[in-house]
């Protein structure tokens, strides 16, 4: 059992496409409001936050985690939750509408949204 006093530190490294590392501390900065469809290159690497509803079926991709599409109407997002992160997405459903911040990155040729902790997911 945690104590109240301790908060978890969560450091995150994410290599990057041109092949810089990039470590992030989940305290480090305020997110980037962003629309979903808006979320890409340009701000490779940097700690955003979007909000829209969950369009399509949440895909189990364990061991690695589960995909779920985000749509504010600007274009489909897809935030990938890593299981390593803990955050537990059984609740989440097609038509949710969600608030996620994250680490804007790319997987071969996806752009997706990287959540951190538990806190990062809420409805808005």
């Amino acid at each position: 059992m945690r104590s109240a006093q301790s908060a978890p530190v969560i450091l995150l490294a994410i290599l990057l496409a041109s092949g810089c590392a990039v470590t992030m501390d989940t305290t480090a900065e305020t997110p980037l409001p962003m629309a979903t469809g808006t979320v890409g290159a340009a701000n490779e690497g940097k700690l955003v936050v979007v909000e829209g509803r969950i369009v399509g079926d949440i895909a189990d991709d364990r061991p690695w985690g589960w995909k779920i599409y985000l749509d504010d109407g600007s274009g489909k997002l897809l935030v990938f939750v890593a299981s390593e992160t803990g955050i537990d997405v059984s609740r989440l459903r097609p038509g949710h509408t969600l608030k996620v911040a994250g680490i804007s990155a790319r997987y071969q040729q996806h752009v997706e949204l990287l959540p951190r902790t538990q806190a990062d997911i809420s409805p808005p």
